[in-house]
């Protein structure tokens, strides 16, 4: 581009390298307000999607389904679980804790989701989402999938209906691979 292509009095007036300046800074504006714009759009719909409502009840079953569905391998059937880890275990104080896992075979106590149901009211106390514990943490970290619900029904304290009485009364197999 040379000086002859510009319009001539801004030309002049501020020479080329004094006209290629300001288009860099009208250039820049707009990609500072696209993206801006952009990163905003993300940040608000991430955070909408963290603050959804949970439900005010769900059942256990239903929590089960929604982890096996949210988990289940893609697509290859080769290696890989064929089952979740589920561990429901009753607690001598008038609750049950639960154990998630997206693998098979996992204890109790390493599995990635475990949480406390009260008997008396269904709500979720002791949550535990990658060894972090909910209620002694500032940060649990970034809360994607099916790890979001838990803590959004421990937040808003959830009812949770446990409809059966130990994991073997629940379809733990991801789809397609039952035995």
């Amino acid at each position: 581009m040379n000086s002859s292509s510009l319009p001539r009095s801004l030309a002049s007036q501020l020479g080329l390298p004094g006209y290629n300046g300001l288009i860099m800074k009208i250039v820049r504006a707009h990609v500072d307000s696209h993206v801006g714009n952009v990163l905003a759009k993300h940040v608000e719909k991430q955070m909408s999607k963290l603050l959804e409502p949970a439900p005010a009840e769900i059942k256990l079953s239903e929590l089960i389904n929604d982890f096996i569905e949210r988990n289940k391998p893609d697509g290859c059937e080769c290696g890989g679980s064929d089952q979740i880890t589920l561990h429901i275990e009753e607690s001598r104080y008038a609750s049950r804790w639960i154990g998630l896992d997206k693998d098979e075979g996992k204890s109790e106590y390493s599995c990635e989701i475990r949480f406390a149901v009260c008997e008396s009211d269904g709500k979720i106390f002791g949550l535990r989402i990658d060894g972090q514990e909910a209620d002694k943490t500032l940060f649990i970290g970034p809360i994607y999938g099916f790890e979001r619900s838990p803590f959004q029904m421990y937040a808003a304290g959830t009812k949770l209906i446990i409809d059966g009485d130990c994991a073997e009364d629940f379809d733990t197999y991801y789809p397609g691979r039952e035995d």
